[in-house]
């Protein structure tokens, strides 16, 4: 489910940026570094795995909003670099099973083609974030309490976007991530006894921002 996500919101996105490489009538040197905000939405399906029943998969929703940092270097059409970002997130999933993301901070590698003032782009490396989770379980005998944890988790991050030229140091850019980080692990009790919960952040960004190329 999350890379049939992934799929249809990166080909929207592909599908509503191409024909703005009609406008390219101008080169733009991608070479140099940049810094940009950027905002956007958080999507998860995460999973909660039980030690005594199947598991749950969670679907929070939330927005973000963060900085960001790069440096690209071009050869001919290709254009490559490294890219980090810092974001908030009010990502809090309310119910008996509960997650919440406070932040998401990546490092990435980036490669793409250009047609002049367009780039479309892959990327990839490593994020992480403040997570928690709680599963609240009751069978209605003695009383019970839930299974949480919370903690810095880190793990994989892949995507991509397309980023347009404004000017020769203005660029619009919207791109989508999936992520997928490390589990974080409660024990909790129904009331008849106690049970494992083991919480399996993932989920998709897609977000837009804008840069300042030096």
């Amino acid at each position: 489910m999350r890379k049939l996500r992934f799929g249809t919101a990166l080909c929207t996105i592909l599908g509503f940026l191409l024909p703005v490489s009609a406008w390219a009538i101008d080169d733009f040197d991608w070479t140099g570094a940049y810094i940009g905000v950027e905002a956007g939405t958080v999507n998860t399906d995460s999973t909660v795995d039980f030690s005594d029943i199947d598991s749950a998969t969670l679907d929070g929703r939330g927005t973000l909003w963060g900085v960001s940092a790069g440096y690209n270097q071009q050869s001919g059409v290709v254009v490559y670099g490294v890219e980090a970002d810092a974001a908030t997130s009010n990502l809090n999933d309310q119910g008996d099973y509960t997650e919440g993301l406070d932040s998401l901070l990546t490092l990435r590698g980036r490669i793409g083609l250009t047609d002049g003032r367009i780039l479309y782009y892959g990327t990839a490396g490593i994020g992480g974030g403040e997570a928690n989770f709680s599963t609240f379980r009751d069978d209605g005998k003695d009383t019970p309490t839930a299974a949480m944890g919370s903690g810095f988790v880190t793990g994989p991050v892949m995507g991509a976007g397309v980023e347009y030229a404004l000017t020769d140091n203005l660029t619009l850019k919207t791109e989508g991530l999936a992520y997928r980080f490390a589990e974080l692990s409660g024990t909790g009790d129904t009331g008849k006894g106690t049970y494992d919960a083991d919480y399996k952040p993932s989920g998709f960004v897609l977000r837009s921002g804008v840069n300042f190329h030096f």
